[in-house]
């Protein structure tokens, strides 16, 4: 179990862990193209989760203009 201090740190004395989704990337050093690559990705992927939630919003809309009776 981590012990928590509540020492309030100054700028840069503290340390942080991020989240275990960008360890997943590419590692080491990328070339330019293989950095542009990963990004084009990247980018696609969230264009995929923005549309997702979009669809979803339009349903939920869908649905409770049916329950309005518009």
């Amino acid at each position: 179990m981590a012990r928590r201090s509540w020492k309030k740190n100054k700028l840069g004395e503290g340390s942080s862990t991020g989240s275990w989704i960008w360890g997943k990337g590419p590692q080491g050093i990328l070339s330019d193209a293989e950095e542009d690559k990963w990004e084009e990705e990247v980018k696609w992927f969230w264009a995929r989760l923005d549309l997702k939630q979009w669809r979803e919003e339009v349903e939920m809309l869908d649905e409770e203009l049916k329950h309005t009776g518009a």
